[in-house]
C-alpha cells in the first residue's frame, strides 16, 4: 500500500529535521505505524472505502550514502466488503550528491476480494532535493499482477510550523501502459498533511488527499479521502 509509500512512503522520506537527527545517530531504525483512511486509492484505482492499516519498517544505513529498507504491511477494509492487502517491501537508495539520489524497490502484494491481482512490483526512482523544503521525485514500476507499467512524477513542499511539527503538501501526475486496461495519462493526485511529534520517537499525522482521473472515458471515478497515521520509532 505504498504508498504508504512513498510512501510511506511513504510515507517514506517525509522526515522532520528532528527525525533525521535521530537517524544519523544510529545505523538501524525501526518504525511501527498504524492508521485509518476513509478511502484507499492505489495508483488512481479505488480499492475500498474506510480501511485500517499497519506497517513495520526497518531501515539500515549500509554507509554514508546507501540505505536499505525492509517493510511489511497489512490493511483491511472496514466497509461492507472483505477487502484486504498484505505486502512486503525491499528498498535500496543511494545518495549521489547532497541533492540527488537514486534507488530501486521490490515488493510483493497479496489481495483478498479485489480486482487487483497478487504479484511482484519492481521499480526505479530518482529524487532531486531543491532545498530543505522542496523536492521532485520520479518513479517507474512494472507490476506483475497487472502485467503493465506505471510511472509518476511529483513535487512536494514542506513548511516547519514549530520545532515539533511541520506541514507538507505534494502533488503529481501519473501515466500507465496496459495497467488493468488503462493506457496513457492516468491521474493527477495530491495530499496535504500535518506531522506532529509528541516526542522525538512518537508522531501523529492527520491528512487529506485526492485523485482525479485524466481519462474521461474511465468510469472508476475521482476520489477524495482523509485519515490519520500514528507512528512510533524505536
Amino acid at each position: 500500500m505504498k504508498a504508504f509509500l512513498s510512501l510511506t512512503a511513504l510515507s517514506t522520506a517525509l522526515l522532520l529535521p528532528a527525525s533525521a537527527e535521530i537517524d544519523s545517530e544510529i545505523p538501524i531504525g525501526i518504525e511501527a505505524l498504524t492508521g485509518y483512511r476513509s478511502q484507499y486509492v492505489n495508483r488512481g484505482f479505488i480499492l475500498t472505502d474506510s480501511m485500517l492499516e499497519a506497517q513495520l519498517d526497518t531501515r539500515v544505513s549500509l554507509n554514508d550514502r546507501t540505505t536499505l529498507s525492509f517493510a511489511a504491511s497489512y490493511g483491511t477494509g472496514t466497509g461492507s466488503n472483505d477487502f484486504a492487502e498484505g505486502a512486503g517491501f525491499l528498498d535500496l537508495s543511494y545518495e549521489c550528491t547532497e541533492v540527488l539520489s537514486f534507488g530501486a524497490n521490490l515488493s510483493y502484494h497479496d489481495y483478498s476480494n479485489s480486482f487487483f491481482q497478487n504479484g511482484l512490483d519492481a521499480g526505479l526512482f530518482a529524487q532531486w532535493v531543491f532545498s530543505n523544503d522542496v523536492e521532485l521525485r520520479g518513479e517507474v514500476h512494472y507490476n506483475d499482477g497487472a502485467e503493465g507499467w506505471y510511472g509518476n512524477a511529483q513535487l512536494a513542499w514542506s513548511y516547519e510550523l514549530s520545532s515539533s511539527s511541520y506541514f507538507r503538501v505534494s502533488g503529481g501526475v501519473s501515466a500507465v501502459s496496459d495497467y488493468y486496461d488503462r493506457n496513457g495519462w492516468n491521474d493527477a493526485f495530491g495530499r496535504a498533511e500535518i506531522v506532529y511529534y509528541i516526542n522525538p520517537a512518537v508522531s501523529i499525522t492527520p491528512f487529506v488527499g485526492g485523485s482525479a482521473l485524466l481519462d474521461s472515458d474511465d468510469t472508476d471515478g475521482d476520489s477524495f479521502f482523509g485519515g490519520v497515521w500514528f507512528a512510533v520509532t524505536f
